[in-house]
């Protein structure tokens, strides 16, 4: 009897489980890059990245899973079929009043269609297919743009064209967001490294759209901050108006929330301040990842991915501050923590972004070399860093041991360095680094012979030393970690060869070697 109850209340708590994970919402996505479009369409430089950001933003903030997450690149009007279709079979694992649809496009378009991979799909086509994903809401974002000859400074506009995708589906409810009206331009920006109307939209989604300061972001917060800040820049920097526009069939209206700020995202707070203009820059690729606005009342929250950001306020009180945001941390910054950076920083194009060029480190390093058998270093050196490579130089010391038949060996080394380095960011916080450098040395070596009792009762020393000076290149690898600004770890490895005088002829001697470093940026 007994056991028959534990099987029951087993039973039971599985039902009950199984019943809430088929009540669990879920949330589809396919965000969908054309860069390319028809013959006659010139490439897109940003469409890539604004899709790869939409799916990163929505797995993190929005409630998609990885695997829910569609990601089409350059597609075939047969492919994007394909893409919804799957889609499809996906939201069909629950009922369709779980479910939320969402479809995201950046690339080419005109009027009436879509321009993929050297085809067009009529908008009646896709918005069918949309159609056919069963789910209670259906949100689409179509943000497609044209280049023209002239991209150096900000977005530039062609004639006007509009993307237009009415009726919405059959549906409980649809939501189509245009990122242009009827008769305007959707506009791309290289200082944004983006579609003006995406960046405003995501930057709104982590964050910055968040108006009353819940942690979450509605769809009606999010379009109006991106309305607001696409309809300003495209009016201050390309002169030509850009106008989004919604069309939404709702049965029962009721706040959408888009995304929430959870505790899985890393938060930076911003100052509270009354309306003061922030940047959000990754550090190692100088892209800009979000924007927003301080309130006088509140910190206003971002989520962001774990990583290295520079974050530059404008305006009057310009300044920037470099930081590391660790999965789930938060980060509240004051304005004691701006400092002031050149403009030409800030402005420049591609490569890391150092806001701290001076580095100050020390190392410690064991090694084999033709001195001795077992040598220890300590190195002490200034850099100074361009981004991708840096030069400077230091100081270090030395201490080696060395035994060989007759005598042990004593080495001591003392001297300076002149080096450079290359510079490659792996991550936001990992970065590999190939240094060179000229090294010159004083070496004193003092050898005592291992017969030494022996040799001092015959009268003859026991001991005898040398210096000289040597001089040579050294080749050096290493992994640089962060370990939150301005502090870092080095390890690697290194060579050098040393050429020294002995009697009249010049001799090289070997060594190899490995080392740690500790330093900090300034």
């Amino acid at each position: 009897m007994i056991r028959v109850l534990a099987l029951a209340l087993v039973t039971f708590a599985l039902w009950l489980t199984a019943a809430a994970a088929s009540a669990e919402p879920l949330r589809v996505l396919v965000s969908v890059s054309a860069k390319s479009g028809l013959p006659a369409d010139r490439a897109l430089k940003h469409a890539t990245r604004d899709a790869d950001r939409v799916q990163e933003t929505f797995t993190r903030l929005g409630g998609v899973k990885k695997e829910n997450a569609i990601r089409v690149v350059e597609p075939t009007r047969a492919e994007l079929l394909a893409a919804l279709a799957r889609a499809a079979v996906i939201a069909r694992t629950r009922r369709p009043e779980e479910v939320t649809f969402l479809f995201y496009f950046s690339g080419h378009g005109d009027r009436t269609k879509l321009h993929l991979r050297g085809e067009e799909m009529p908008l009646t086509e896709l918005a069918s297919a949309m159609g056919a994903v069963p789910a209670t809401l259906r949100i689409a974002v179509t943000d497609a743009c044209r280049n023209a000859d002239l991209r150096a400074k900000g977005p530039t506009a062609e004639p006007g064209f509009a993307i237009s995708m009415t009726p919405p589906p059959s549906a409980a409810g649809a939501v189509w967001v245009h990122a242009s009206a009827d008769g305007e331009v959707a506009q791309e920006s290289d200082e944004l490294e983006g579609a003006v109307f995406t960046h405003y939209w995501l930057s709104g989604l982590a964050g910055a759209a968040d108006a009353d300061g819940d942690k979450r972001v509605t769809l009606s917060e999010a379009y109006t901050f991106a309305y607001n800040q696409t309809l300003f820049r495209s009016a201050q920097s390309a002169g030509v108006l850009q106008r989004p526009t919604v069309d939404a069939s709702i049965k029962e209206y009721a706040p959408l929330v888009i995304t929430q700020l959870g505790a899985q995202a890393a938060q930076l707070r911003l100052p509270i301040a009354a309306d003061t203009h922030y940047l959000v820059y990754t550090a190692f690729a100088h892209a800009v990842m979000a924007e927003a606005w301080s309130a006088p009342d509140r910190r206003v929250e971002l989520g962001l991915p774990a990583g290295r950001y520079v974050v530059q306020r404008r305006g009057a009180r310009s300044g920037a501050v470099e930081i590391t945001l660790g999965k789930g941390q938060a980060r509240d910054l004051d304005a004691s923590d701006f400092r002031d950076v050149p403009e030409e920083t800030l402005a420049k194009k591609g490569g890391e972004m150092v806001l701290r060029p001076h580095e100050a480190s020390l190392a410690y390093g064991a090694d084999a070399s033709g001195f001795a058998d077992f040598g220890q270093r300590i190195r002490a050196q200034y850099m100074y860093s361009f981004s991708d490579f840096a030069v400077g130089g230091g100081a270090e010391g030395g201490l080696a041991n060395g035994v060989t038949d007759a005598n042990d060996i004593e080495t001591r080394l003392f001297g300076g360095r002149l080096a450079a380095e290359l510079r490659f960011r792996l991550g936001s916080s990992v970065g590999l680094h190939f240094a060179g450098a000229l090294r010159g040395l004083y070496v004193h070596q003092n050898l005592r012979r291992r017969d030494a009792d022996v040799v001092a009762r015959a009268g003859y020393p026991t001991e005898s030393s040398s210096s000289a000076f040597a001089w040579g290149p050294e080749a050096r690898a290493s992994f640089r970690f962060d370990a939150g600004a301005p502090a870092f770890l080095e390890l690697g490895p290194w060579a050098s060869v040393l050429f020294t005088k002995k009697g009249d002829a010049v001799s090289p001697i070997g060594a190899l070697g490995a080392e740690i470093t500790v330093g900090a940026t300034f």
